[in-house]
């Protein structure tokens, strides 16, 4: 029962280095990937699968310079 409860504990303090470590930028570049797979599963036609395919998100700079302007403008 110990024996587990430390490898649990090993295993929350691993992830979250493993968390920290990860810049916005990979975040936000993993979040695009995986709606561009949900999109993907979802496309019922080919012109979908293309158009989820095809898909121009926004760059992580193009969102950053965007999001910093909606605060500056909450501020």
């Amino acid at each position: 029962m110990k024996n587990t409860l430390n490898v649990n504990i090993a295993l929350v303090v691993m992830l979250s280095v493993a968390l920290c470590s990860c810049s916005n930028k990979q975040l936000y570049k993993a979040g695009q990937e995986y709606q561009q797979s949900a999109c993907i599963e979802k496309a019922a036609t080919e012109g979908q699968y293309n158009d989820c395919i095809q898909s121009q998100e926004k760059t992580f700079e193009q969102y950053q310079r965007e999001r910093n302007e909606a605060l500056t403008k909450q501020n």
